[in-house]
């Protein structure tokens, strides 16, 4: 049996699809990638290599000068057929780095899922239960693949026109954690929109913000203050030097996105003297979904949580995420009036913008609900 990889382009832009695309850096706009298909005797995998060099990743020249070279090295790859048959999945990382160039990021992640797919696939696991059993995590959810999985989400509303009509037909849909984008207003302005969405809200829904960078370190501080007894888990990157902010400001309710990728500068961040409560977390732009395991885990060990969220990929990389967030370990204890639910919902929502084979996936009630099946679920 001689493992083959191909590799298509994906036939649209994916950043096309999201119609807040518009307010990404400049050069996200255009996103052509690839969907990767293994092939070994009986069993196959899918991934997704979907470059975003705005964010930190190569670019799509690089990629596709990369995928004919790795192919090679899959069909050259003795040692697959026996990791297939029953082996552990942690060689699939050492494997990489001997066959991968540095700072590929959105390859190597297409790459080791498309692995883990066939793996999980081949041991008759959901691709979280094979994650979770790689960590060896107590209580996770390593059953046989039967009953789909369901991760709650957080919908994702913009400060303006129509913010407020929105907020409230995700709380009508049940969507339990609503994500207000308020970069583009001051913090006092920020502060004031959230005070009236929770009043409209009611109970029972809890607020996060994420300002973009865009305010300076004493109007951050101003915002939280202002805040404080909202239901408001977290604000994320509200001013551009997050580590400064946290130096002055320990223990403020902050989420590092931005200032946590690409990974190196994740892990750069957890042997600082002060941590962010949570890490936003996108698996494509931190090299694969063990990394990112890995991560989770060292954070955790420092009482930071982790919520998942996509680089706006295609339906294989938000499934991929999907499949790490519900094996992540359980969430640090909680803080503030707007606690963390365990687990806490990913902001994997924009899956309801990509197409969805019949029977693959479906957004309800405000939880993504998996399909059954093993593997990442998708068809081959």
């Amino acid at each position: 049996m001689v493992p083959r990889l191909a590799h298509c382009g994906l036939m649209r832009p994916l950043l096309d699809l999201f119609p807040f695309a518009a307010a990404l850096p400049v050069g996200a706009g255009r996103r052509p990638g690839f969907r990767l298909v293994l092939r070994i005797g009986g069993l196959s995998g899918a991934g997704e290599v979907a470059p975003l060099p705005a964010f930190g990743t190569e670019t799509h020249a690089a990629a596709s000068a990369a995928l004919p070279a790795a192919a090679g090295a899959i069909a050259a790859w003795r040692d697959l057929p026996g990791l297939l048959a029953g082996g552990d999945p942690e060689p699939i990382e050492a494997w990489l780095d001997e066959v991968l160039p540095a700072g590929l990021p959105a390859t190597r992640s297409g790459l080791e899922t498309c692995l883990l797919d066939a793996l999980a696939r081949a041991r008759g696991l959901p691709l979280h239960g094979l994650l979770a059993g790689v960590a060896g995590k107590a209580g996770s959810a390593t059953g046989e693949a039967g009953a789909g999985a369901a991760l709650p989400l957080n919908a994702m509303v913009v400060a303006g026109p129509g913010c407020r009509d929105e907020a409230l037909r995700a709380a009508a849909a049940g969507f339990g954690t609503i994500k207000v984008k308020v970069g583009a207003l001051p913090a006092t302005g920020a502060a004031r929109l959230l005070r009236e969405l929770s009043a409209d809200l009611g109970t029972g829904v809890v607020l996060r913000a994420d300002a973009g960078r865009s305010w300076a370190a004493p109007a951050a501080r101003e915002f939280l203050a202002a805040t404080a007894d909202l239901p408001l888990a977290y604000v994320e990157e509200p001013c551009a030097d997050l580590l400064a902010f946290l130096e002055a400001e320990p223990g403020a309710r902050v989420a590092a996105d931005e200032s946590a990728c690409p990974a190196d500068r994740a892990w750069s961040w957890l042997a600082a003297p002060r941590v962010p409560e949570v890490f936003v977390l996108k698996p494509a732009l931190f090299g694969g979904l063990l990394a990112a395991r890995r991560f989770t885990i060292a954070a955790r060990a420092r009482s930071s949580a982790v919520v998942v969220t996509s680089a706006l990929d295609g339906e294989i990389g938000h499934l991929a995420a999907a499949h790490l967030a519900l094996a992540m370990p359980a969430a640090p204890p909680a803080f503030g009036p707007g606690a963390l639910p365990a687990p806490p919902a990913c902001g994997l929502g924009t899956l309801a913008q990509v197409p969805a084979p019949a029977g693959c996936w479906s957004i309800r009630g405000g939880r993504l609900h998996l399909p059954a099946g093993p593997g990442l679920g998708v068809p081959t």
